[in-house]
């Protein structure tokens, strides 16, 4: 799965120049996101918390190694985390490479029904998956915000 960057990189952070939108983020430090045949939301999401995580612990000064796929083609690249400064300079939150990263997780399926009822149940169900865990991830997300965790860092 990895992370892929879902955003321009902010100024001046350590990704800056680095990484692109599209950048699919399949390692970090040699440990390596295992791409999985199976489309679930929690492996996912389980190889983003891995890179945050690993990213938010890299102590001050020392560099990360990611390993990387941009337009069909593997690198590694090493960056320094840093934390967001306030305007005065002083540190505001955990290690940060500057970028924002979603989870890889991409389904595609093919579904035919065999009735108008059968369309209208498969429909339903699709919807419900895809609301339940929307509504999970943004539960995450807020708690974390509130729990003074910060927005994710990436």
């Amino acid at each position: 799965p990895g992370a892929v960057v879902s955003a321009p990189p902010r100024v001046n952070a350590p990704s800056a120049g680095v990484l692109q939108p599209g950048d699919l983020i399949l390692g970090i430090n040699g440990e390596k996101m295992l791409l999985s045949k199976t489309y679930d939301t929690a492996v996912a999401q389980g190889a983003l918390n891995t890179i945050i995580t690993t990213i938010r612990s890299t102590p001050p000064g020392e560099n990360i190694q990611l390993t990387i796929v941009r337009d069909g083609t593997t690198k590694d690249i090493t960056l320094t985390p840093k934390p967001s400064l306030d305007k005065l300079g002083n540190p505001t939150g955990p290690q940060s490479i500057g970028a924002s990263l979603a989870p890889n997780y991409i389904k595609s399926e093919y579904v035919q029904a065999s009735s108008i009822g059968d369309a209208i149940a498969k429909s339903t169900e699709a919807v419900t998956t895809l609301t339940t865990q929307t509504a999970t991830s943004l539960t995450g997300f807020f708690a974390s915000l509130l729990s003074g965790k910060g927005a994710p860092a990436g």
